[in-house]
């Protein structure tokens, strides 16, 4: 075993069944080690179901802290936070005691510890998780992080749900303060909001974190829920020299909207004011395409380092498409995986992106008018002339009709319509080995 890293280990331990990890425990002290990270590794609270219940009672090991400690990602939904932060008399537990359980392993493995003062640092600040993601409202997140001490934490991930009143104005800013505390080894940092209140003050208030590579924002850009976007703009400029992924969306897109198309429109004019402020190491981008001009705008200046790219909310033309990929044709770093929105997936349309991006490994096309998708894709030759020589791998194709950007929509037709382009895809893609992520043999719905 010693020929192999111990990361290797890790991994083939995420691949093996409960019976076999149990076997791996009992070979010696370093696979017990890897095999209580496995298993422990992940709590997620989404839902108090049997399901939870059942996983909850491994998880009263936790009163030992050597095994809190070994919890690396934590996940809460909203309905599972607020039994976490109020009395529960009221609330029908699924079972006598759990809700007691799971705030005592919230505090293990979140909060510090009570220790005698000869204990080092590092027992005291529980360094051990490294993600952390939560689905709650803004009062329920800063009561949540009161007194909290996560130094060791690399991600954090907050979706803010609707709340019955909004949260003043003070206390989101407290809360931006809050969540700036997690700073020290922050490297990835994702907000999204569905609140319906201004979130000016909580974008304003959010201060540098040193170390961010990854900022993904995704609010709703209009006059009541963003009255002002100057503080992404200063999220930014502040993160200027380290980002490398950055998807800036609002959480809905509205055509009709003119509120919304105004605050959209404010926001990228302040970012080609601040131009020479753009983050300028980007590899990965994920933005609206509203604008297309304005958009490619902003996408030129990182075109030499960018090798991911989503652009969203705008049915793009072959033209369009053509000017798109235009940008990226010739430059240093190759564009190894593109998103885009399209009017129709045609075989001209596929040749030109094999023809300017010729090292494209994935590609994700969602399609605005499928019928006439399929019948361009009927009319090619059945014999294999008209396949495409191309090194894509992986393809993914989506119906407008049931895909909103948010969401996944769960609908039946999806699936078979969409399974029916790719099949015809695949005759004139002989290079593609995977279809939305999962394979030839398992072309299923990724939500």
């Amino acid at each position: 075993m010693h020929d192999l890293p111990h990361g290797v280990w890790e991994l083939v331990a995420t691949h093996i069944s409960q019976e076999e990890l149990l076997a791996l425990a009992a070979v010696n002290r370093t696979f017990l080690n890897i095999t209580l990270d496995t298993r422990f590794g992940e709590v997620e609270w989404i839902q108090p179901n049997q399901r939870m219940v059942k996983a909850l009672i491994r998880l009263l090991w936790v009163l030992d802290p050597s095994i809190a400690n070994r919890v690396k990602r934590l996940y809460i939904r909203n309905s599972i936070m607020q039994q976490l932060l109020r009395d529960t008399t009221d609330f029908k537990d699924p079972m006598p005691g759990v809700y007691g359980v799971m705030g005592k392993l919230y505090g293990f493995i979140t909060k510090t510890p009570a220790c005698e003062p000869s204990q080092s640092s590092r027992s005291v600040y529980n360094p051990y998780l490294r993600e952390l993601i939560l689905h709650t409202t803004f009062m329920e997140l800063l009561g949540m992080l009161a007194g909290t001490t996560l130094l060791g934490l690399d991600e954090l991930d907050l979706t803010f749900e609707q709340d019955a009143f909004p949260t003043p104005s003070d206390v989101v800013a407290n809360l931006a303060i809050s969540i700036t505390a997690f700073a020290p080894h922050i490297n990835t940092l994702k907000i999204c909001s569905r609140a319906y209140q201004d979130h000016s003050q909580f974008f304003m208030a959010i201060g540098p974190f040193p170390k961010l590579r990854h900022l993904s924002l995704r609010v709703q850009f209009d006059g009541s829920n963003l009255s002002d976007s100057s503080g992404i703009n200063q999220m930014l400029r502040q993160h200027r020299p380290t980002l490398h992924d950055l998807e800036v969306l609002p959480e809905f897109w509205d055509v009709e909207s003119v509120s919304q198309t105004i605050a959209w429109a404010a926001f990228q004019e302040q970012c080609l004011l601040d131009l020479d402020q753009w983050p300028t190491g980007l590899q990965m981008l994920t933005i609206p395409a509203t604008d297309l001009p304005t958009t490619m705008s902003l996408v030129r200046p990182v075109a030499a380092t960018l090798t991911s790219l989503r652009l969203a909310y705008k049915y793009l033309t072959y033209l369009e498409v053509a000017d798109v990929v235009d940008l990226f044709h010739r430059q240093p770093k190759d564009m190894k995986h593109l998103s885009l929105d399209v009017r129709l997936a045609t075989p001209n349309l596929l040749n030109l992106l094999a023809r300017k991006l010729p090292g494209l490994l994935s590609l994700t096309l969602v399609i605005e008018d499928a019928t006439s998708t399929m019948q361009s894709i009927l009319r090619t030759d059945p014999t294999g002339s008209d396949n495409i020589d191309w090194g894509l791998f992986d393809f993914s194709i989506f119906n407008k009709k049931f895909r909103d950007d948010s969401a996944c929509i769960s609908a039946p037709m999806s699936f078979e319509f969409e399974e029916g382009l790719m099949s015809q895809f695949s005759s004139l893609l002989p290079s593609v080995r995977s279809f939305k992520g999962r394979g030839h043999t398992e072309m299923v719905r990724i939500c």
